[in-house]
């Protein structure tokens, strides 16, 4: 039996309880409770694809391969910054001495770069550094402006902010 649980009031909390004391004694059970962190918001989904689409056909990608691209660009390296974990696996591509090896390796830790399970201050990084680097290519990136009159998590998403 795999729950997951948010809890936002008493109700959610009572459940919680509930599901605990009902967990048979003679079994193990890992149980887990952190502080809860949204993850991205479809907004910012939207604009990602969006901008996947515009950098792909400016440079001749599909928009998978401009994800592709953006998670080994921009992914790894904010998430070598917040985890140790990743900041440990990109060491360890950075010494591999052959190039080619370097290149595979890396390729395959972007395959491990999931945008689902970032939250919304780790997208608006991801946008915001995604952003730049097509400014500096002279990639005109849409940014709806109803996005940033509507969604909090959008400060910071636009020309060079």
């Amino acid at each position: 039996m795999k729950k997951k649980l948010v809890i936002t009031g008493p109700e959610m909390k009572a459940r919680a309880k509930f599901i605990i004391d009902s967990l048979p004694d003679d079994e193990k059970h890992h149980v887990i409770i952190r502080p809860y962190r949204a993850s991205r918001s479809d907004q910012q989904n939207a604009l990602y694809w969006m901008w996947n689409t515009v950098i792909g056909e400016e440079l001749g990608y599909t928009k998978e391969e401009t994800h592709d691209l953006n998670r080994e660009r921009f992914g790894i390296p904010i998430l070598a910054r917040i985890s140790e974990r990743w900041a440990r696996r990109v060491k360890s591509i950075e010494r591999l001495m052959d190039p080619r090896e370097r290149y595979s390796a890396m390729q395959d830790a972007a395959k491990d770069v999931h945008t689902p399970q970032f939250d919304i201050d780790i997208m608006r990084e991801y946008l915001n550094d995604i952003d730049r680097w097509a400014i500096s290519m002279s990639i005109a990136l849409p940014v709806p402006a109803h996005l940033h009159l509507m969604q909090k998590d959008f400060r910071g998403v636009g020309r060079g902010k």
